[in-house]
C-alpha cells in the first residue's frame, strides 16, 4: 500500500504544477492521487466525498471542452491566481478546515490573487470579467481543494 502512497504524492504534486500551465487537465492528477493516497491506507476520504469530487471533476472537465478557450487568459494572472490558490489552501488546512470545507481557501485565495493582480497592473475586474475566467477558475478550485484534502488527512 505504500506504493499507492508513493504514487499519490508526485500526481498531486503535478496537479499542482499543472495549474501554472494554460489548458491542462490539473484535477484529473489530482483526483488519481487523493484516490491513491486514500487506498494507501494513510489516508481516509469517505467514498461519498470521493464521488463527489469525482462528480464534479467529470462535470467540469465537459463543461472545459465545450467552453471558451482559456488562452485569452494572461500568463501573469495565472500565476497569481495559482499562487493565490495555494496560499489559501495552505491557511485552510492551518486553520483546521475539515474536508467538507477546504473549497473556502482556494476560493477566497484566487480571488485575493486576482485583487493583488489587478492592482499591480493597474487594471480593473468586473463581475463578469470573473464569470469569464470560470473555465480557469472552477478546475484550479477542484485541484487544489483535492490536495488540501490530501494535506489534512496526513495531518490528521
Amino acid at each position: 500500500m505504500t506504493a499507492l502512497l508513493i504514487a499519490g504524492i508526485p500526481l498531486l504534486s503535478a496537479a499542482i504544477a499543472l495549474t501554472f500551465v494554460p489548458l491542462a487537465p490539473s484535477m484529473v492528477f489530482a483526483l488519481a492521487g487523493v484516490w491513491a493516497a486514500n487506498y494507501s491506507g494513510y489516508i481516509h476520504v469517505s467514498s461519498k466525498q470521493l464521488m463527489f469530487w469525482s462528480i464534479v471533476t467529470v462535470i467540469l472537465l465537459v463543461i472545459s471542452r465545450v467552453s471558451e478557450d482559456e488562452r485569452g487568459v494572461d500568463k501573469r494572472m495565472r500565476l497569481y491566481m495559482s499562487l493565490g490558490a495555494l496560499a489559501g489552501t495552505m491557511v485552510a488546512a492551518a486553520l483546521g478546515a475539515t474536508s467538507t470545507t477546504m473549497a473556502a481557501g482556494p476560493v477566497a485565495g484566487i480571488l485575493l490573487g486576482l485583487l493583488f493582480y489587478c492592482r499591480s497592473n493597474r487594471k480593473s475586474l468586473t463581475a463578469s470579467g470573473i464569470f469569464k475566467l470560470s473555465p480557469v477558475i472552477w478546475p484550479m478550485v477542484v485541484t487544489y481543494s483535492l490536495a488540501g484534502i490530501t494535506l489534512i488527512g496526513f495531518l490528521s
